[in-house]
């Protein structure tokens, strides 16, 4: 069973990640330690991924369609994955989703939040899609674009509306 954990670093390591990323200048190390002391650790976290990534990071948006693994999404542990494919709502153990209009609590979607609302593509007892919302970190996640997910391929080939 794949359960979200997480794993804490020396605050000494943050720190020095944060002045890291840092443009150099004489106040370069209190400007970190202003960051460490003033920001949750979500936000810690979101930074120091900022920091380390190698490639431009693109903000998740209201919306988008999401992939992610399903061992990174504990709560389809549940869920037959024979299903899953046969309904076009699977692919190569990932699953699928779509970035809702507001989060849990009603707040606009937080684009920088290490942790992410989505609507995930599932099945009822009818074995029709239904979206359930849930939780995921943001970088198990991977935008793609609505036309790859099979089960709108699917029905768009049977001249069904979606």
């Amino acid at each position: 069973m794949a359960k979200q954990i997480d794993v804490p670093i020396p605050h000494g390591t943050a720190l020095g990640l944060i002045e890291d990323g840092l443009k150099e200048g004489v106040n370069r190390n209190m400007i970190a330690q202003f960051l460490m002391e003033t920001m949750d650790k979500e936000s810690i976290a979101m930074m120091i991924m900022l920091l380390q990534l190698k490639e431009e990071y693109v903000p998740i948006i209201p919306g988008d369609y999401v992939m992610f693994h399903s061992k990174t999404g504990w709560f389809a542990d549940n869920i037959d994955i024979d299903v899953m494919i046969d309904l076009g709502l699977c692919v190569n153990n990932h699953y699928f989703g779509r970035v809702p209009q507001r989060d849990s609590y009603g707040n606009d979607i937080n684009r920088f939040s290490t942790r992410l609302d989505i609507e995930f593509m599932t099945y009822n007892e009818d074995k029709t899609l239904i979206y359930k919302k849930e939780r995921i970190d943001r970088t198990a996640c991977e935008v793609i674009p609505a036309d790859s997910i099979p089960y709108f391929q699917l029905h768009v080939e049977r001249g069904e509306d979606l």
